[in-house]
């Protein structure tokens, strides 16, 4: 049901309950003391009457909680209309042609037709249930003295008073439709402005959850820059000392370039997650050969796992295509970070890469795979965010900004592939690189 049939049947409703449960008994009385009056003269007809209003409010109220539509309560209305009728209108045959009873059958007619909201046939069907019988009636008196000018000025009137009702039931309807409208237009205002101020709330927690993580971005990227600058700053003055030998000037110097080839890699990755930010970062797609990609950057990395005693090493699963379209720098930067990140957070045992390629699908995988530190389903919960990392111990125990696998995930991204993990604690991790090849 619509909103406006929602009220209806629920004026309905409670204007029937009103009438079979407030009505029913003070008019039981009334009658009651009208045959008391009468006696014996409308004993017999008055008790009939009045057996009628007992039985009429009992079956309203076993029906009236079973109605589950609007058609099924007016249905009820109409029900206890034409019981109404009957019972007023045997008051008007008992008595006689009793004008006054008449007058009183109009008004309450009036009232019950103009409040309740039937729909057109429904309205149509409790006029003619109400005032058809007090018509019969009054042609039956006609009979004997043939006085049809009264009829037709009954007919007139009742007709008039149908009327009536119905440009009162039509006015009730259009106000309450123009209430119903605005209500509506009052309700959708309220939401929006309980929808922006939602809005506005998590914009404004985002926003703080963002100033702290900047914040804690520029935290460790000082000390992520300020550890290489000390190393240059400090290996560059031992070089320039005369005590210093050739030796030891030539590790300075080495030592020097390290650290600058550090803070170069980490001012890159600021900038590239920069132009990522801002949608400026381009890639390019020309032929490569990914073996290369991978062998370069296994001489990178060689030297990192040989320096802390790590098994290292490439497990290809051919075939695999020599040549696919692509960017040589996006890749071989996506795997040095995952591997230089597999082999900063374990201490023993190996880091493999296995490359794998689904001709089926066209999608070459690299899959990084390392026997560390591992993660818990929180700490992965968050490893894609930008300037974060698993938690605060493991920035300050391994170091880095935080924005390494977030610049990961989005150029695997850009070049149309993803970037997956699976990790458990103690246990190690695995990171899966998936990258959707075009046609070369």
């Amino acid at each position: 049901m619509t909103k406006l049939e929602q009220e209806k049947f629920a004026e309905i409703s409670q204007m029937i309950s009103l009438i079979s449960n407030k009505v029913a008994v003070p008019l039981f009385l009334i009658f009651w003391a009208l045959d008391l009056i009468y006696v014996p003269q409308y004993k017999w007809e008055f008790l009939a009457v009045r057996s009628l209003i007992i039985p009429t409010a009992l079956i309203v109220y076993w029906w009236l909680p079973r109605a589950g539509t609007l058609i099924d309560v007016e249905r009820i209305g109409l029900f206890l209309a034409l019981m109404s009728a009957a019972i007023l209108n045997a008051m008007i045959y008992v008595i006689g042609e009793g004008a006054l009873y008449g007058i009183a059958l109009h008004l309450v007619a009036v009232g019950g037709l103009s409040f309740i909201p039937w729909n057109r046939r429904y309205f149509g069907y409790a006029a003619l249930a109400i005032y058809g019988p007090y018509l019969v009636i009054q042609a039956t008196y006609l009979e004997s003295s043939d006085d049809y000018s009264h009829l037709a000025v009954t007919t007139f009137f009742i007709g008039g008073m149908v009327m009536l009702t119905w440009v009162i039931k039509s006015f009730r309807e259009a106000t309450r439709e123009r209430e119903l409208a605005i209500r509506q237009d009052l309700e959708r205002e309220i939401l929006k402005r309980v929808q922006t101020q939602q809005a506005l709330t998590i914009a404004r927690d985002q926003a703080l959850v963002a100033t702290r993580a900047k914040e804690s971005f520029l935290a460790n990227m000082s000390h992520e820059i300020r550890t290489p600058l000390t190393a240059v700053i400090g290996y560059a003055d031992s070089a320039l000392d005369d005590d210093q030998t050739t030796q030891q000037r030539l590790d300075a110097l080495k030592t020097i370039r390290r650290s600058g080839n550090h803070l170069l890699s980490i001012i890159n990755d600021i900038l590239d997650f920069s132009k990522v930010e801002a949608g400026e970062l381009q890639v390019e797609k020309l032929p490569i050969n990914p073996l290369q990609q991978v062998a370069e950057v296994e001489s990178l990395v060689m030297g990192l796992a040989n320096a802390k005693g790590l098994d290292f090493g490439i497990d290809y699963e051919f075939p695999i295509p020599e040549k696919i379209l692509s960017d040589s720098v996006r890749i071989k930067q996506i795997l040095l970070n995952l591997c230089s990140n597999a082999i900063k957070f374990t201490d023993k045992g190996s880091v493999r890469v296995a490359v794998h390629y689904d001709a089926l699908s066209r999608e070459l995988s690299f899959r990084v795979k390392d026997s560390g530190i591992g993660m818990t389903p929180e700490q992965l919960g968050k490893l894609f965010k930008p300037f974060q990392q698993a938690d605060s111990s493991t920035a300050r125990r391994f170091g880095g900004t935080g924005l390494g696998l977030s610049l990961s995930k989005n150029l695997a991204n850009l070049l149309g592939g993803d970037l997956f993990v699976r990790s458990e604690p103690g246990m190690g991790s695995i990171f899966e690189f998936k990258l959707q090849l075009e046609a070369s």
